[in-house]
């Protein structure tokens, strides 16, 4: 392994680099690790019990525990390895792709089709997809903490190794690859590390626990049958097997395998709705999510820019602001098959002045004729600029582009043409336009020049507006949202009169006094802050590190918050969120690994969706939880309550271990697995530290539990009085159960009891014909001690 890296943290890195979630477990004391291999323990005591039966003389009985230990391997391997394939699936969902040049174009192609020899373009975010060598660069500086333990940035020069799974954090580059899959430096350590165990959940943290209180309980009682039974002189191998078969029964084995389906199957949801789980707990939290902070563009828009209007005072400025919408431009123009038509690949905003610039000029590369590039710095969040020094016969020019704002106050305009150019843009703003300002000058200074010191002193070129229209979903998304009892809050790098205006049209705020700027944030304390957030709905011209402490706050507060964003900086809000989102289409690989969810269209429409859909599965597994610890307390009190009354027992241990695997498996699935609930959505956040058992949902549980036992012990008391059968009354008891069981499962899901389940109806339905079979057959009779 790396040096520098340990085994924890390579866990951890292979995690959030797309494989399966892998840690080392440590500390486990020797009762953790028999309880959690409980249902394997409890498999070990049958096959005794079968054993013994076997000796004693009770071959049918014997037979027939080993054939039930072969249906809960089938089953429980059915389970597994559907719970195993949902989650597979989960994986393809999310497709990394690289920028490449092959026969000299650009073009997107998944990063597992890349070969040795191909020639990726690397930009800012970018997760670097294989081993390689650095071709040429523009201040690249990779992260390598990855794989050294070394956390600051590493500066890349020409021709330098560069080692995948590593991060572009400034800069860009082009890269020849030279190493992929297993063979890179990454994939040796991934290879290393593929034995390790699987971490698990919160919510499967929560129910282990809840299991191991639910197992001990099950067998001190189970178990007090023996002595009961032995004070009552009855025989004591018998009573035994018994006890045995109550264990088995009350202990609900299937529960672990039915959530980890339930998750999956609810991701799987999700991902066919572009919403793409990277972290299953956030599945969980996703139903508890309070405030939504969201960017504005491509999340609430359609982030399909376009230049809608522009303004220049002198058009002898017009190609120098042409060359300045393309220098340092990181985007690129792929022709689709009508000649007059473009895919954008990369920025879209940068795409938008592509093609814009095009409109104006068919050959781009005329801008570039005569002379080079020297000098390029990468968008400045502080100063939301871009800048590149180009040189053309022996003369330098600097061209800036960025925030109009940043772009006037570098500028040698009067304080008069100041005003002018802000009410100007500002007008721009307020149609919903991102507005983007142009300057440059002619540098005069040798060598190495500060980027302050070319940002100053600009000749003011003008401004263009980029229109992005609000989606057509993002309204009701938002409505739907406030209707769920979640805040929605918009935090943009715009300006605020653009940021204001989308958020008017998609129903985020309906006055203009709920806007607060990023510097306007910075002058304010936390606490300052704390007391007005409640009330502000729009964070504008915010810088990343705003978004993360808005985060902060907004936790610090009680909330549970939810955030998206797409950038390298949004990485640490992302991370401290409680549900971090990532954009799947603009967003950098940095962004995507610190998220918990990925919006594969960058739709906030579909996070809502995601956050019901979270509800809807949580609530689910709620269902499955309370209908099998229902079921099993009325089986394991049943025999209980009749032993304490002196009473045979209304079940013998085939008939009890029978019970178990027709209603543990279907029905618990089913339930699991229930369709939507409408109504859901509009119930508030689920309080996360709500404990899975509330008082009324255990007082459901008990009363269920308990008069389903006495209901039953009644029945079987009054049968086996008026037949004088204890084989009529057992066989009358033990269809009874059964069928109380297929109710419960009706009954359990509340609201949508009205709604059809097919996979309920049909499993019950199936579970009914083979009781009647099983029931009315000779041959079944006999194995089952059944009869009329």
């Amino acid at each position: 392994m790396e040096k520098g890296l340990s085994t924890k943290d390579a866990g951890r890195l292979l995690q959030e680099h797309g494989r399966n979630e892998i840690i080392a477990k440590k500390g486990i004391s020797p009762i953790s690790i028999f309880l959690s291999q409980f249902p394997s323990f409890l498999n070990g005591v049958l096959f005794l019990a079968a054993i013994f039966s076997f000796a004693i003389g009770d071959i049918p009985d014997s037979l027939f525990i080993f054939a039930i230990l072969l249906l809960n391997g089938v089953v429980g391997f059915i389970q597994e390895y559907n719970a195993e394939k949902s989650i597979e699936k989960l994986k393809n969902y999310v497709k990394p792709v690289s920028r490449v040049l092959r026969d000299g174009k650009e073009q997107e192609v998944p990063t597992s089709d890349l070969v040795p020899g191909d020639i990726v373009i690397l930009s800012e975010g970018d997760r670097i997809p294989a081993d390689g060598i650095l071709l040429q660069h523009e201040d690249l500086e990779v992260d390598e903490s990855i794989l050294t333990g070394e956390s600051l940035p590493v500066a890349k020069e020409k021709d330098a190794e560069i080692f995948g799974g590593t991060l572009v954090i400034k800069g860009r580059g082009h890269l020849t690859i030279q190493k992929t899959g297993m063979k890179t430096r990454f994939g040796q350590i991934a290879e290393t590390l593929s034995g390790l165990s699987a971490d698990q959940t919160p919510l499967s943290k929560r129910l282990n626990t809840l299991g191991k209180i639910i197992s001990l309980i099950a067998i001190a009682s189970a178990f007090s049958i023996i002595p009961i039974g032995l004070a009552q002189e009855r025989e004591f191998f018998p009573l035994v097997l018994l006890a045995v078969s109550v264990t088995v029964a009350a202990v609900p084995q299937s529960l672990p395998t039915v959530i980890t389906i339930a998750l999956a199957l609810g991701a799987t949801r999700m991902a066919k709705k572009n919403a793409i789980v990277r972290k299953m707990q956030a599945v969980e939290t996703l139903g508890s999510i309070q405030v939504l902070l969201t960017d504005k563009t491509g999340t609430l828009t359609e982030n399909s820019m376009r230049v809608k209007k522009y303004w220049i005072e002198n058009k002898k400025l017009f190609t120098p602001l042409l060359r300045a919408c393309v220098f340092g431009n990181t985007a690129t123009l792929a022709q689709k098959a009508s000649k007059d038509s473009y895919d954008v690949l990369g920025d879209k905003t940068d795409g938008a002045l592509l093609l814009w610039a095009k409109s104006q000029m068919i050959d781009l590369d005329e801008l570039k004729d005569g002379g080079k590039i020297t000098d390029e710095f990468v968008f400045d969040p502080e100063q939301k600029t871009i800048t590149t020094v180009w040189e053309e016969h022996d003369k330098k020019y600097v061209f800036v582009r960025g925030a109009p704002e940043s772009i006037i106050e570098g500028s040698e305009l009067t304080g008069k043409d100041r005003v002018k150019m802000t009410k100007l843009y500002e007008e721009y703003a307020s149609e919903g336009l991102r507005v983007i300002g142009f300057g440059m000058k002619r540098e005069e200074h040798k060598g190495n020049i500060k980027r302050d010191h070319l940002e100053k002193n600009l000749d003011f070129l003008g401004f263009v507006g980029i229109y992005d229209p609000p989606r057509d979903e993002a309204k009701q998304a938002v409505l739907k949202a406030r209707n769920a009892g979640i805040t929605t809050i918009m935090v943009t790098g715009d300006n605020e009169k653009t940021a204001l205006s989308i958020a008017k049209d998609v129903g985020i705020l309906e006055k203009d006094e709920d806007v607060i700027t990023g510097e306007e944030l910075e002058k304010l304390t936390d606490e300052e802050i704390s007391k007005i957030i409640d009330r502000i709905r729009v964070f504008a011209r915010s810088r990343p590190e705003d978004k993360l402490r808005l985060v902060t706050i907004l936790k610090k507060k009680g909330y549970i918050v939810g955030v998206t964003g797409d950038g390298v900086n949004d990485s640490l809000a992302i991370k401290r969120s409680d549900v971090g989102v990532a954009m799947g289409q603009t967003g950098t690989d940095v962004a995507k690994e610190a998220s918990d969810i990925i919006l594969a269209d960058d739709n906030f429409s579909t996070l809502v969706s995601a956050v019901e859909e979270g509800r809807i599965i949580y609530h689910n597994i709620l269902k499955a939880i309370t209908y099998l610890l229902s079921g099993n307390l009325s089986e394991l009190t049943l025999i209980i309550f009749a032993t304490n009354l002196g009473l045979p027992s209304p079940l013998i241990p085939t008939q009890i271990l029978w019970i178990n695997l027709v209603t543990d498996g279907l029905p618990a699935l089913a339930l699991a697995s229930d369709n939507k609930d409408p109504d859901l959505i509009k119930d508030g956040p689920r309080d996360p530290k709500a404990p899975i058992l509330s008082k009324e949902r255990g007082l459901f549980i008990a009363v269920v539990g308990f008069s389903m036992a006495i209901i039953l012990l009644l029945i079987f008391y009054l049968s086996m009085n008026l037949s004088g059968s204890e084989t009529l009354a057992r066989t009358i008891v033990f269809n009874a159960l059964i069928f109380f069981h297929m109710i419960l499962a009706f009954v359990v899901r509340g609201k949508s009891l009205l709604r059809f389940n097919p996979f309920l109806v049909w499993g019950v339905l199936g579970i009914i014909i083979i009781q009647v079979i099983i029931t009315f057959t000779p041959f079944f009779q006999k194995i089952f001690h059944l009869g009329f």
